[in-house]
């Protein structure tokens, strides 16, 4: 399983960026949608959804060059500060009322953070 990510993580890192853009774009309940802080009805929902779906799809060749690009030059750490930072803004924006400034959200932020700026420095420090 370990190895199928590995070989697939600028496929996993695209189409999770595409969600990210998605969610930023507008966000969906049991029964609202919701578009630049404005709730919206079918027609309106339906053109957006198919903007959005055109849009991320027409950025996808970009975006996986990015990831491939930049994945071949960050350490496992770094990613990981990376993935924890953009899963959690992802989880937040997704839940209406979630603070991004709590303090368990503060904590992983530095967290995620300090993985990145310092992923290929702790990566190199010999723990024997």
């Amino acid at each position: 399983m370990l190895q199928f990510i590995i070989n697939n993580l600028v496929t996993i890192a695209t189409g999770a960026t595409t969600a990210l853009i998605a969610f930023l774009i507008y966000t969906t309940t049991n029964r609202t949608f919701q578009s630049g802080g404005k709730f919206r009805g079918k027609e309106e929902a339906l053109l957006i959804t198919l903007g959005t779906m055109s849009f991320t799809g027409l950025l996808t060749p970009t975006i996986q060059n990015f990831w491939t690009n930049t994945l071949s030059v960050i350490s496992g750490l770094q990613l990981l500060g990376v993935t924890i930072v953009l899963g959690l803004i992802v989880v937040n924006e997704s839940v209406n009322h979630w603070n991004h400034f709590d303090i368990k959200s503060i904590t992983m932020h530095g967290l995620g953070l300090t993985l990145l700026l310092f992923g290929k420095t702790i990566y190199y420090i010999p723990l024997a």
